[in-house]
């Protein structure tokens, strides 16, 4: 069963976009929805394990490699590695907490099986 990063959002439609139901202008990265025109939004799938990735494998290798050598305003090497995890990881929570409760509320109402969801 697919989770709530496995679609994509209209805000101004207040629901959760199978791959039918949103589509991509040529040449551009931007999504669409196909009931409101509106620019539907995609889910960072791997943001939470760039996020611990940047934290538990890169901060150590960057510390062997550089130490505490103050490189960005002072701010040595390794808190900045930790600094960027920390953002992508609370950039996936963030958005958790914003389509996390479309997706339950309209899998309440509609079912999890999106081939039969309203405008199929």
């Amino acid at each position: 069963m697919a989770s709530w990063n496995s679609y994509c959002y209209c805000k101004l439609c207040d629901r959760p976009l199978s791959t039918h139901d949103y589509g991509t202008s040529l040449g551009k990265k931007t999504t669409y929805c196909r009931f409101c025109a509106s620019t539907a939004e995609a889910t960072g799938k791997s943001r939470i394990i760039l996020g611990l990735v940047l934290i538990t494998i890169a901060t150590p290798l960057i510390y062997l490699q550089v130490g505490n050598k103050p490189l960005l305003l002072g701010i040595p090497a390794p808190v900045i590695t930790i600094l960027f995890g920390a953002y992508y990881i609370a950039t996936h929570f963030r958005e958790k907490s914003t389509y996390s409760p479309i997706y339950d509320r309209w899998v309440m109402k509609h079912g999890t099986d999106p081939d039969k969801w309203p405008g199929r």
